[in-house]
């Protein structure tokens, strides 16, 4: 995750997945990475020893955000098993004072 002035850039390795088997959802303050694909057959009495994709063809990442972030300009690319995912800063949330009314 890398931050600008003006925004975030998160990227991420996701080898094995494509475009239709990412989805990406976009909170004011986190970002999260679902991915899944079909589980691929093993031949009989095979085993992995060792894979760079996800046990059972799923993936979940959850990424908090140090700022907020607008929702409308999250953007997402996947190219050669790398996501990309940018947003922009959202303009500072200003508090404000709530009056309190009597209770019943």
């Amino acid at each position: 995750l890398t931050e600008t002035p003006g925004g975030f850039a998160l990227r991420m390795a996701i080898p094995g997945f494509s475009a239709k088997q990412v989805q990406v959802t976009a909170t004011p303050w986190e970002l999260i990475v679902k991915a899944e694909h079909p589980a691929r057959e093993m031949p009989a009495g095979a085993h992995v020893c060792w894979s760079e994709l996800p046990p059972g063809g799923k993936a979940c990442r959850r990424v908090p955000l140090p700022a907020a972030i607008d929702l409308g300009t999250v953007t997402a690319t996947l190219g050669d098993g790398m996501l990309l995912i940018k947003a922009a800063k959202s303009e500072p949330l200003e508090s404000r004072e709530v009056a309190v009314g009597a209770g019943a």
